[in-house]
Parts: structure tokens; C-alpha cells; sequence
């Protein structure tokens, strides 16, 4: 008896950790490369909801789909309308999985073990290493699940086992409940619907209680996805709830017809997949694929009504504090390249809020002093830029890749850098608070020349254009020996300026010089980047 237990325990063992190591190395392969792509076939329905379901496949989450596809949207990569497809579909690549609980694989899962496991463990064709690892993955969870069926052989003819299976069956909605439970416990409905198409003697219970389980599962995956929702904000939210009711809504359509053709007699699913399907396993597995393809098709044809809905329940907030940042969110570090895509638009943000200096420096110019709102601009900078560094920090620890490494920290030096430039703007409006009491042509020219590099830097970043971030080099490329033939040039001009006034233009010019060097530096990372996506 104890060998039996220990020979079950051991294989949902396998079975799960097949699925986490599948899980893991089908992530790495969702990089930069395949985002982009979605978002740019999911301009039509057809095409979203086939990434959407590709996807699915892929990543076997459509929690991690649903959670990618909503920071792209959150960061302005893709539109809402768009989204909704992918999201939707990618339930049903998800459950594409429960094939293989039906076929007869028991040689190919060892030849996939074998050859797989080689290859990985011994580093060959690293190009190829995270698909090794997937189709490992794949193995050991097809592995775990013959054991499964073996190990829990012995359980299905004693007495108990068949008192705890009946009592936990006896009717649908109790089997809708174990299903749920389950799920919550495992955190995967995939999983639990597979355990229980393996299970021995499960099927005799009654195609209702295995159909309900099912339903089960899948709606405790949408209670999952709503706990996640509550760390994510904004339009990224919205999309988070899409997948949240997509579940509900299909246990809304599926749970009434189950009911009548189970106790009204009314031939109904049941009936369809049974003349289709010719053992209970095989019924089982039409459900699933039926009750999430039909959902999503259902969805998807009222979906402009069905996204009004999710919006009416979660609108959005009119005003945003200028403390918090717009796009990034605590969830979206387990994803490091779409973080890096939404600290991007952060840093953009940030560059934008600079021409809010160039309006508090030519106020002192005009001799009115501007020093509360200066304040009000660097705290709130400042603690945008902070949570910025702390997102990235936590993204950093998921980095996978050496690229994915690399990029990160481009994205890190140049939030630095936009902190530094931040921090020498609010020492010039510290300096400036009482006016200017000489050399208001040279501060004006300054400020002017500088509000010219600001708008050039920001539609440089902001298009990624090539030409454009060469013209930001090249105008910001000597700013030492610029400043300082301003500096030389003044001073012989203005004999009569006193010792505090010819610190105030050292001082002034100085600061000036570090900011456009920074921003030099600045524009050289951003075509580095650009260079290596490229």
C-alpha cells in the first residue's frame, strides 16, 4: 500500500514539474521578435484570434497571453479592440494540451525524453536550447501522466477509492466544485482536466459530473486571473478582465444546456460529442476544446459589446497623480522584454515633463520667482523615476537571456541618465529663484538652445528614427568646447560684471554642459539599442 501511494505521489511529482519546466522554456521562446509580431497581425480579427490561439499553444497559459497582450496595450504597442481576439483565443491554443491525454505515446514520449534530455543537459545546439528544454518538458508531463494512470490502477478496484470517487461525483454540481478546488490548489486547469481524463474508472461516474468538473477547473482559472488583475491598473486592466469573464460567461452558456440534457433528457452536448467520440476520455476531450472554441467565437463576434461591458465595470481614472508612473505595473516584471518596452515609454514620458523646466527658467528670466512649482516637478519626478529603478531592479532577477540582460541594463543607464539631467534642471531653477540679476541675453539664449535639444530629443526617441538620433549626436556631440567659447566670449565682452555674477555664468554653463553631454550619452544608448533589435 505504501509502495502504491509513494508511486502515485511520485508521478504527479513528474507530472507537474514537466509542466513548470515546459512552462518556463516556452516563455523564453515569446521574446521581442514574436511580440512584435503579434502586434502587428492582429489588425484583423482572423489573424488576432490566430496568434491568439498560437500563442495559447505556445506559452500554455492564457494567463501569461492575456497578462503579455495587456502591457502591450497599456504601453500603446497594440490597440484595445485588437487585443481582444488574442486574449480570447489563446484559451483555446491552451486546451489544444488534452490531445495528447488520448493518443497512444508512451514509445514517443521516451524517444522525446531521451533525445531531448541529451541534447539539453549537455548544452548542444545552444541556438536550440530553450525548444530542448520545452519538448523535455513535454516528455516528463506525458511521462508523469502514464505513470499516473499505472500507479492509480491498483486504487481503482478497492473499495475506498470508489466510496471517495462516488461521494466526490455523486452529482454534477459537487463534481463542478471538486473541479474548482483542485484547481485552486494546483494552479492549473489544464493539469487538473488531464489528471482527471487519466484517472481510472472517473468516466463511469457520468458524462455530467466529468463535463461539470471540467467547467470547474476552468472557472476557478478565471477566479486566478482576477486576483492577478488586482496589481495591474489602467487600460491594461481591462484587458486583464477580458480573460477574467471569459470563463463565467462560457459556464454561463455551457452549465444550463448540461443541466437540461442531464435531467430534462433533452438531447443537447452530450449528444454531439458522443456521436463523435467513441470512449469517455475522447468525450472529454471534445468538451474541452468545444466549450473553449465556441466561448471564444461567441465572444469574439460580440465583442465591441462585450468590451463596453468590461469598460463600464472598470473605467478608467480620469486624472493620473504625476507621482505614480502611467505603464508599469508590479506583475509585468515577470515579463523582462515587455518591461523594458514599458519603461521605454515611461523614459518618454519623463523626457516630455523636462519642457515643464523651460517654462519655470523663463519665468526667473522675466524675474518671477517659480520655485514652488520647481519643487512640485522634481518630487514628483524624482518619485517616478524612483519606482522606475525599482521596476527594473525586480526585472533584472527575471532576466533569461544574455540579450534580454543587455538590454536591460541599456534601459537602466539611461534612466540614470534622465535622473542626473532632472536633478541639474532643478539646480538651475534653485540658482535662478530670485531672477536674473545680469546676464539675462546669454541665460536666454542658453535656455532657448536647450529647449531646441529637448524637442529634438524627444522625437528622436519617440520615432526611433536613425536620422534623427544621428542629428541629436551631432548637435549635442561638443558640448565642453561650446560652452566654453560661450563662457570666454561673455566674460571679455562684460568687464563690469561682478565676482557673483561671473560665478552665476560659470555656475550656469557648467550645469548646461553636463545636461547636453548627458543627453549625447543618452541618444548614443538608445541607438545602441536600436541597433541591436535591429
Amino acid at each position: 500500500m505504501v509502495r502504491d501511494i509513494l508511486s502515485l505521489t511520485s508521478a504527479l511529482g513528474i507530472f507537474f514539474f514537466g509542466i513548470s519546466i515546459m512552462g518556463d522554456n516556452l516563455k523564453l521562446l515569446t521574446g521581442p521578435g514574436f511580440k512584435a509580431l503579434i502586434g502587428a497581425m492582429s489588425r484583423k480579427v482572423l489573424t488576432a484570434g490566430f496568434w491568439g490561439l498560437l500563442a495559447g499553444f505556445i506559452t500554455q497559459s492564457s494567463r501569461v497571453v492575456t497578462v503579455i497582450t495587456a502591457y502591450l496595450v497599456s504601453g500603446e504597442l497594440l490597440l484595445a479592440r485588437n487585443a481582444i481576439p488574442i486574449s480570447l483565443w489563446s484559451n483555446c491554443g491552451d486546451s489544444l494540451i488534452v490531445i495528447a491525454a488520448v493518443l497512444p505515446y508512451e514509445y514517443l514520449v521516451l524517444s522525446i525524453l531521451s533525445l531531448t534530455g541529451i541534447l539539453y543537459s549537455f548544452n548542444l545546439f545552444k541556438r536550440y536550447k530553450h525548444i530542448f528544454g520545452a519538448l523535455f518538458g513535454i516528455g516528463l508531463f506525458l511521462l508523469g501522466l502514464i505513470m499516473v494512470q499505472s500507479a492509480a490502477a491498483p486504487f481503482a478496484d478497492t473499495r475506498t477509492f470508489r466510496e471517495v470517487l462516488g461521494f466526490v461525483l455523486a452529482t454534477p454540481h459537487s463534481a463542478f466544485i471538486v473541479g474548482f478546488l483542485l484547481t485552486c490548489i494546483t494552479q492549473s486547469s489544464m493539469g487538473v482536466v488531464l489528471l482527471a481524463l487519466t484517472l481510472p474508472g472517473i468516466g463511469s461516474y457520468g458524462w455530467a459530473q466529468l463535463f461539470m468538473l471540467i467547467i470547474g477547473t476552468h472557472v476557478a482559472s478565471s477566479l486566478m486571473m482576477s486576483l492577478l488583475s488586482f496589481q495591474i491598473h489602467g487600460r491594461a486592466r481591462q484587458i486583464a478582465m477580458v480573460q477574467v469573464f471569459f470563463n463565467p460567461a462560457g459556464a454561463a452558456v455551457f452549465i444550463p444546456l448540461i443541466y437540461a440534457e442531464y435531467y430534462g433528457r433533452i438531447p443537447m452536448i452530450h449528444s454531439l460529442i458522443a456521436s463523435l467520440a467513441s470512449r469517455t476520455s475522447d468525450e472529454a476531450t471534445y468538451m474541452v476544446i468545444l466549450y473553449n472554441a465556441s466561448t471564444a467565437l461567441i465572444l469574439t463576434i460580440f465583442r465591441d459589446g462585450y468590451f463596453r461591458f468590461i469598460t463600464w465595470l472598470t473605467p478608467l481614472k480620469e486624472a493620473q497623480s504625476t507621482y505614480e508612473p502611467r505603464y508599469i505595473n508590479s506583475a509585468a516584471v515577470n515579463e523582462p522584454e515587455t518591461a523594458r518596452l514599458l519603461v521605454e515609454k515611461e523614459q518618454l514620458l519623463l523626457i516630455k515633463r523636462f519642457g515643464d523646466y523651460m517654462g519655470v527658467l523663463r519665468s526667473s528670466m522675466c524675474g518671477r520667482s517659480e520655485l514652488p512649482v520647481s519643487d512640485q516637478l522634481h518630487k514628483a519626478f524624482k518619485s517616478v523615476s524612483d519606482k522606475i529603478k525599482e521596476f527594473l531592479a525586480s526585472a533584472l532577477k527575471n532576466g533569461n537571456t544574455a540579450k534580454t540582460m543587455e538590454q536591460l541594463l541599456n534601459v537602466v543607464n539611461r534612466q540614470s541618465l534622465l535622473a542626473e539631467i532632472e536633478e541639474e534642471l532643478y539646480s538651475i531653477s534653485l540658482h535662478l529663484k530670485d531672477g536674473v540679476p545680469a546676464a539675462e541675453n546669454l541665460y536666454s539664449n542658453i535656455i532657448e538652445s536647450f529647449d531646441f535639444i529637448i524637442i529634438t530629443l524627444y522625437e528622436a526617441v519617440e520615432n526611433l528614427d536613425p536620422v534623427e538620433l544621428q542629428f541629436l549626436s551631432v548637435i549635442t556631440a561638443d558640448s565642453e568646447g561650446t560652452m566654453e567659447t560661450i563662457r570666454k566670449d561673455y566674460l571679455q565682452q562684460e568687464d563690469k560684471l561682478s565676482g557673483q555674477q561671473r560665478y552665476s555664468v560659470l555656475y550656469i554653463t557648467n550645469i548646461f554642459e553636463n545636461i547636453i553631454r548627458n543627453i549625447h550619452r543618452y541618444g548614443r544608448l538608445v541607438s545602441q539599442s536600436l541597433n541591436r533589435n535591429a
